[in-house]
């Protein structure tokens, strides 16, 4: 039964598939490869695989992040005890992962992995980001290359901008970091800290990203401005928020395919149309409208979900009503 609250516009997210009690007793998150026909669900100890019409079971430690990489037959997911598991998606069935990481940092809390696909970042509980990375003689295995210790609190949220040269995290200690990169070390040096509190947000394009506040009716926008060299809020974009609580699964999404954000507040997705406002050709223009096309109440803050790479599919698992859904993009 889909008895959640719709509001569109031009474009929605169809339902088209709707299953109670879909083996799972609850899920952290989900993860959708490249070609749409492998999904990832993070329940508690064990990661369920879906692959057409088959289904493996993979021992784990609880695991709150999932990620598919793009380029590679692999996803990689983190766990509450603080571990990160390399999985390849050819030795699914034999429940064998490549490589075990140990971040010693408390739970994996976010994960964002490059345009390159050649580092992987962790945001961690305790109030640490780590850089992990592969070395030209041992390309199949990571390691940990650098570690920021700058937040005082747990690190909820996580985005590298295309560019690969600016990174930003925010946590419950109530602020936003923007980080560069160096072009002599290499290493990211911290260049802003922003006051404001919340567990989401994402980069958009390589100057601009988007925040969502706790417990605010808004989406917030900053943009890089190139005199001051810093980051500076430019407008508040107008979302569903019921004002519940709000916790930390399900990260903002950005789907350049399709130019929509997925943002989670309290109860509800907001699903968020980005327009350029002058010629798309321009590769800096930073002029955007963002229109609030979509909106589904979930009734619970317990839940989570995926885009597929396409911007086709959303996948939801609603924890409250044990129940998976299965969404298609529709343009009205």
């Amino acid at each position: 039964m889909d008895n959640q609250h719709h509001t569109s516009n031009k474009i929605s997210y169809e339902l088209i598939v709707q299953k109670q009690h879909f083996q799972l007793n609850s899920c952290n998150a989900i993860a959708i490869d490249t070609n749409n026909s492998i999904v990832v669900f993070a329940e508690e100890s064990r990661i369920i695989t879906c692959q057409f019409k088959y289904q493996f079971k993979i021992s784990s430690s609880n695991t709150n992040t999932l990620n598919f990489f793009k380029f590679r037959q692999q996803f990689i997911s983190g766990c509450q005890n603080s571990s990160i598991y390399i999985w390849s998606i050819n030795m699914i069935a034999n429940s064998k992962y490549i490589q075990k990481l140990q971040a010693n940092s408390g739970s994996t809390l976010c994960m964002c992995i490059s345009k390159l696909e050649d580092k992987v970042v962790t945001g961690h509980y305790e109030n640490t980001i780590k850089i992990w990375g592969q070395f030209e003689l041992h390309p199949q295995q990571w390691s940990c290359v650098e570690n920021l210790f700058d937040h005082a609190g747990a690190v909820y949220g996580l985005s590298m901008n295309e560019n690969q040269n600016k990174l930003i995290s925010c946590s419950n200690d109530q602020q936003i970091l923007v980080y560069q990169i160096s072009q002599q070390s290499y290493n990211w040096i911290l260049q802003q800290i922003i006051k404001n509190d919340g567990l989401r947000l994402c980069f958009i394009k390589n100057d601009v990203f988007v925040f969502q506040p706790f417990a605010a009716n808004n989406l917030q926008i900053y943009l890089f401005d190139k005199l001051s060299q810093e980051f500076i809020k430019t407008q508040k974009v107008q979302i569903q928020e019921g004002g519940q609580f709000c916790n930390e699964s399900f990260p903002c999404i950005y789907n350049p395919k399709k130019g929509i954000i997925f943002d989670k507040s309290s109860y509800n997705l907001n699903i968020l149309k980005c327009k350029s406002k002058q010629d798309l050709r321009i590769k800096d223009n930073n002029q955007i409208d963002f229109i609030l096309e979509d909106s589904i109440d979930f009734g619970d803050e317990y839940f989570c979900g995926s885009i597929s790479d396409d911007g086709e599919y959303l996948i939801i698992w609603n924890n409250e009503q044990k129940e998976l859904s299965i969404r298609k993009y529709k343009e009205q």
